[in-house]
């Protein structure tokens, strides 16, 4: 599954509140800001996307800004389904096989 998120000022939000939590922990290393995003743009070559050199069974892109996560929970369970792979969604990010 690849998360993007459409709206470039949510995303921005996003990050900022992500690097005021994760100040200190395990996590610090990750993005925090528009400018982290552009340092891994740059050294990805000007992309933040998703490789297209590798090879999945099943690809879903859901895009954050756009429904919530139940939405984004049966977008999930319908591509799975279509490539023959079977999850339960029982809400609250809980899935069994």
């Amino acid at each position: 599954m690849e998360c993007t998120v459409s709206d470039a000022d949510v995303w921005a939000r996003r990050l900022a509140a992500r690097g005021a939590e994760d100040a200190g922990t395990a996590r610090a290393h990750k993005p925090s800001s528009m400018d982290d995003v552009n340092v891994v743009m740059q050294r990805n070559d000007g992309s933040e996307r998703w490789s297209e050199g590798v090879n999945v069974r099943c690809r879903v892109v859901i895009d954050t800004a756009l429904g919530d996560s139940d939405a984004h929970a049966m977008q999930v369970l319908r591509a799975l389904a279509f490539a023959s792979l079977e999850l339960t969604y029982h809400g609250d990010c809980r899935w069994n096989q």
